[in-house]
């Protein structure tokens, strides 16, 4: 996932990562990037990422979500398929030096 910040307040309004320890304040039309799966496998949650926004305590915060996903989710999880299949052929394609784009 990212979080772009288009607006800053004036004071708060950080993207806050406890299990990290990590407090990231926002900045005028900046874009925070991190991935949320695992390395070693990309259908498993990397729980370490579990993040909160942290409210303005001053100003006002206009931000946007914008989520990136490495291989097709809608058709899997609107047919019922079996991930592991895509999650292969993904793989497969990246392997080759492809850019993974498609199912098979």
């Amino acid at each position: 996932p990212s979080f772009i910040s288009l607006f800053e307040p004036l004071v708060g309004g950080e993207t806050r990562f406890p299990r990290l320890n990590i407090t990231i304040p926002p900045r005028h039309l900046s874009a925070l990037l991190w991935p949320n799966v695992l390395d070693r496998n990309p259908r498993a949650s990397d729980l370490r990422t579990e993040h909160e926004a942290m409210p303005p305590t001053a100003g006002v915060k206009f931000a946007a979500n914008l989520w990136l996903h490495q291989f097709d989710f809608r058709t899997p999880n609107t047919h019922g398929c079996d991930m592991d299949k895509h999650v292969a052929s993904f793989t497969r394609d990246v392997r080759r030096g492809g850019g993974g784009g498609g199912a098979e």
